[in-house]
Formats: C-alpha cells, structure tokens, sequence
C-alpha cells in the first residue's frame, strides 16, 4: 500500500502544478488489500485525474495521438468508430448552428438571467400570486431576489435554472387553455433552457485545455456527450430547430439502446453494478469463487483503445460487454468479452434460481444481446476488422447459452496479439507523472483460459464466432 499511497501522492502533485487545479471529486478510499499490489502506476494516476476531472477521456485520447500507437498505419484498423458514435463533424455544425461559436467561445450571459427572472416578477408569469411563488428564490440563493448580482447567480445558477424552469412547467400544464399565456411562458422557458444549456456545457468543458490544442480531437473525445446535452435540450416543444435531434446519435431512454460507457468514477464501479469480478467491493461481486481483478479496470480506463458498451432497456443499464481490436492468428479481430448483465436478469444466482427475476427485462433478453452483437458487428465494418470474436464465458447463464448457439473456433492463446501492447497505457502515465512507468497490468480475457473448462487442448482458447470464420477453423478437442 505504500507504493500506492506514493505514487498517487506523485500524480496528484504534478496534476495541480500543471493544471493549477485542486481536488473536486471524493472517490471511495482506496481499500488495503491484494487487488492493488500491482497495476499501481494506472490505478494512481486514474484516481488522482478522477478526483480533479469529471471524466480522463481528452488525457487518454490526447497521449494517444502519438503515431507509433496510429492503428491505422501499423496495424489497418481504423479504430475511430471506438471513440464515438456520432460524427463529430456533425456534431460540431449542430453546436454552431445552434449558439453561433465553438464550444471554447461559448459565454454565458448571466445578466440576461436576472433581467428574465425579473420579468417574471414584472409580468406576472405565474399568476396573481407570482410575487409569492418567486420566493423560492431565496432559500437557493441565500439573498433576496433584488439583492442578487451576476456573481451571486453564477455560483447557484443550476439550481436556480431547474427550479424556474420546472415552476413554468407547472404553470404552462394549469394554463394549457389559455394559448396566449402559454405561449409567453413557453418562450420564457426556451429563453431559461438555452441559458441553462450554455452554462452546463461551459461547466462541463471549461476545464480542458484541449479545446484550444486540438478542437477536432475534441469534438472526436466528445462528440457524443455533446449530442446527448444539445438533444435533451431540444427535446423543448418550444425548440425551434425539432430537426436537430433527428441529426444526432442519443440515448432517448426508450426501448433498447447503446452507448460507450464514459470514462469516468462510474467506470471504475462497473463491476459493482453488474456484480462481476471486476467490482471494488467483494461482497457486490454475485459469483464470489470467482478471482476479483478490480486492478484491471484501471488499465481498462486508461486504454484508447477498449471500450464499454452499455445496453439500456428504458433507460436503464442492464447489460454491457468490452470490445478490443487484437491480432489473432494474423487476422484482424475485435473481441467481444465479458457480457454481463444486471442480477435481477440472471437466471441463477449463486447456484440458485433467481426469485427476484426482472420479468418485464428478462423477457427481452435476447433482444438486448442480439443488440450488442449488431452494434459490434457494424463497429467490426467499420474498423476494418475481419473478424469478430465473441468470448464464451459470462457469469449469467442464459448469455453462456445464446453465445453457444453461436459457429465456433478455437486459437492457442500465444497466438494473441495486443496491439502496441500496454504502450499506450503508460504513455497516458507518463504524460500526467513525467516519471518512469513501472507497473501497469491489463487484463486481456481473449488470453484468459481459466474461467470455465472447454476440454480443449493446453493453452487453447474456443470462441463464439459472430463475423468472418475461417474457412480451415477447428476446435481443437482434448484428446484428439
């Protein structure tokens, strides 16, 4: 723990020298036990980033534009469709169509603010008792309503924008006869919402120094994170541009949907909330006999080229599964690994039926896997890849069974090949600590034969193959 405790005490030192920028995040303590006796040069300088950041995404992106790690040149992947699913291109004409400048240019007029909320007031917006109902200002604030300065809003500005906002919500659904006063509070909701919109983004983004480095790369890191904000403030009736949403790739919380797990605090508790091995806490983990290898996520974090998918079901994350472009047997190949899901769609638990069973999801299971597999095949297209490789094992039951339905083949596990290795990893290390890099371990589940007995060959590994099976594939059997 020592080693630990030091290098992060490194990480988050250079980070505030170079940064100038204190700690903003709590994460959990670090827990003192064998998880983190190695990995620690990723685990240190993911905590130290995560406790100062919201998200490690420009860092990990930036130190990877390096062209000794270009997948492209060296290895004929295109590994652009594993940053986003929008097009940042697109993305970037929307952003301009709807504020007029660049994310980095974007201001936040909190004057306006205050002359809107005094109209309010003015107006009567809310009725004969608007003075009264205005009073919920104070308790935000702290100050009365004419006291309140641009100074004294910014620092509540959240707060205040959600509570009139929805207070004018409120009004519009008791006034929804009368069309001439709804229209006004529509507008007076349209005029708050870009404003609140403004100031989420500048809250979100202000921070990063690559907005003035390299504005294309940041529009690739974010380009989804960004269509997610402009979409849901579109999503306004009173929005005058219903077209934009159409433009961009969002998660509307309905039915089943996909998106790129963020690299962020939740990143790290993953395995929590799907109750696999990778959790921080043992006693999340559903399957206990299996070995906890919590100290891989935060390579796993730092790693450009690995990504998360989450599955929605109405919005909610029930099922996930990790995708790595790697050289198997010469061929292209992105891995299809760990597809988890939530307990409450397991069909055992520990041994045991689950008689908790979510019904309503459990009932669409095959549809949320069948999802995965389109999207990583569509991904597979569009890297370039010639095959896709789905590993066999997963703690729930009913996915073990879809994943066996699947043609097969089999591959000796020195045959795997990791693209520039961990390389990466460390450059991201290096680039926040300016130190050696000394101790990074990743876990690579494609190498992994000891979760389940294949009855196959030593060191040989079966896979389910979703895309591009080898004409002389085999299995190779034990004994044969």
């Amino acid at each position: 723990m020592a080693d630990l405790i030091s290098k992060l005490a490194i990480a988050r030192k250079r980070i505030a020298a170079t940064f100038q920028a204190d700690r903003q995040h709590e994460l959990p303590a670090v827990p003192a036990n064998s998880r983190f006796r190695r990995n620690l040069d990723s685990v240190a300088v993911s905590r130290a980033l995560l406790e100062v950041f919201a998200d490690v995404e420009p860092f990990v992106y930036a130190a990877s534009q390096a062209s000794q790690y270009d997948l492209q040149t060296h290895w004929q992947i295109d590994p652009t469709p594993l940053v986003s699913f929008n097009s940042p291109r697109q993305v970037a004409r929307t952003f301009h169509k709807l504020f007029g400048c660049d994310v980095a240019a974007l201001k936040v007029d909190y004057e306006k603010a205050l002359t809107l909320l005094a109209q309010m007031n003015v107006r009567r917006i809310l009725g004969k008792s608007t003075a009264a109902k205005m009073a919920y200002l104070k308790p935000i604030t702290g100050q009365a309503f004419k006291q309140l300065t641009p100074e004294s809003l910014q620092a509540v500005f959240p707060e205040v924008m959600g509570a009139t906002i929805e207070l004018l919500k409120r009004q519009a659904v008791r006034l929804q006869r009368q069309a001439a006063t709804c229209t006004h509070i529509d507008r007076q909701i349209l005029l708050l919402s870009e404003l609140q919109i403004r100031n989420r983004l500048k809250a979100r983004f202000d921070r990063y120094s690559l907005f003035s480095q390299d504005p294309d790369l940041f529009y690739r890191v974010y380009a989804d994170e960004i269509a997610q904000m402009l979409a849901e403030h579109a999503a306004n009736p009173s929005f005058p541009e219903p077209a934009v949403r159409a433009s961009l790739q969002y998660l509307r919380k309905d039915g089943v949907e996909i998106a790129y797990a963020r690299r962020d605090a939740a990143f790290l508790s993953s395995g929590d909330y799907y109750g696999d091995c990778t959790a921080s806490e043992v006693r999340s983990q559903v399957d206990p006999e299996i070995a906890n290898i919590h100290w891989t996520v935060y390579a796993w974090l730092l790693d450009p080229y690995y990504r998360v998918l989450d599955v929605y079901f109405n919005g909610r994350r029930v099922l996930k599964g990790h995708v790595l472009p790697l050289i198997i047997q010469g061929r292209r190949v992105l891995m299809l690994d760990a597809i988890e899901t939530i307990p409450s769609i397991r069909d055992f638990l520990r041994g045991k039926p689950n008689r908790n069973i979510s019904r309503p999801i459990y009932a669409r299971r095959k549809e949320l896997l069948k999802a995965l597999f389109t999207t990583v095949k569509k991904l597979a297209a569009q890297m370039g890849v010639e095959a896709v490789y789905v590993d066999k094992y997963s703690n729930t039951k009913w996915v073990r069974a879809e994943v066996g339905k699947l043609p097969a083949d089999s591959y000796h596990i020195r045959d795997v090949i990791k693209p520039f290795k961990n390389s990466p990893i460390e450059a991201v290390i290096h680039s926040i600590t300016g130190a050696p890099v000394e101790d990074v371990w990743e876990e690579i589940q494609a190498r992994n034969i000891s979760l389940m007995d294949q009855q196959l060959r030593p060191n040989y590994k079966e896979v389910g193959v979703l895309m591009g099976r080898r004409k002389d594939y085999f299995i190779a059997m034990r004994g044969i």
